[in-house]
């Protein structure tokens, strides 16, 4: 076990808790070995719940944008951890998809923000097409994750994980934006069960 995740795990486990009260239903799901771990992203707040509910034994890496790289401390931190970084500034880089690959395929699990950046609201539908490409090549399940968007201060936040499912090989235009679609509306309706459970 990497010391240093358990060291980020409880950094984040002290922030996540009190503040959020945050509680995890569904976490059963996660399958053993590896996993893509997609979920709708709208805060700074969701890597630290996510974190927090899946426990230190997931190990779970993330995929941060590079420009993190130069917070004192965090940088650092999240080096030490494994992230993989993103560099929106060079799109066509594929380093750093065949780096998640590699991870998947060992059995590490991935989690990953399809948006690609913060969303606010649950009907802007703006997943893109790079989850549906690694789980493809990969071979590993998906599993969707809702956190929830209005995030509460010192009321009870419940971070939901659906069932895992595999794809096949995903080919062409109209079968990825397929994919991308089934892939939202997963998360969607894992939205709304914690919606009508309010």
């Amino acid at each position: 076990m990497n010391v240093w995740y358990t060291l980020f795990y409880f950094i984040m486990l002290i922030v996540a808790k009190p503040l959020f009260r945050v509680k995890g239903r569904g976490l059963e799901k996660l399958p053993d070995g590896g996993a893509l771990l997609c979920a709708n992203h709208s805060s700074n707040w969701d890597v630290a719940l996510i974190t927090a509910v899946c426990g230190k034994r997931a190990q779970l890496h993330f995929t941060p944008k590079a420009s993190m790289k130069r917070i004192p401390l965090l940088g650092r931190l999240m080096n030490l951890v494994q992230v993989v970084w993103i560099d929106r500034d060079r799109p066509s880089d594929t380093a750093p998809i065949k780096k998640i690959i590699e991870l998947l395929q060992k059995g590490e699990k991935v989690a990953f923000f399809p948006e690609g950046h913060r969303i606010k609201r649950d009907d802007e539908n703006a997943a893109k097409s790079g989850a549906i490409m690694i789980a493809s090549r990969s071979a590993v399940p998906i599993v969707p994750v809702y956190i929830p968007r209005n995030k509460k201060l010192f009321r009870k936040n419940r971070i939901i994980f659906g069932d895992a499912y595999t794809l096949g090989r995903v080919h062409g235009t109209e079968a990825r934006a397929a994919a991308i679609e089934t892939l939202a509306g997963k998360i969607k309706e894992l939205g709304d069960s914690a919606h009508n459970e309010i």
